[in-house]
C-alpha cells in the first residue's frame, strides 16, 4: 500500500530564454509499508 504524503508542483520562470525548455514538475512523496520483489525468469 503506498500513501502519498505530499505532492508539490514547481514552475520555472520560463519567460528567459535559458528556461524556456523546461515545463512545470511535479515533487512527490510517499510512503509505504512493504516491499515484496519478485523475479521472472523468460521461459
Amino acid at each position: 500500500m503506498i500513501i502519498y504524503v505530499t505532492i508539490n508542483i514547481k514552475m520555472h520562470n520560463c519567460q528567459g530564454l535559458d528556461n524556456s525548455h523546461f515545463t512545470h514538475l511535479k515533487e512527490v512523496q510517499f510512503t509505504y509499508r512493504k516491499i515484496t520483489w519478485t523475479a521472472e525468469l523468460p521461459k
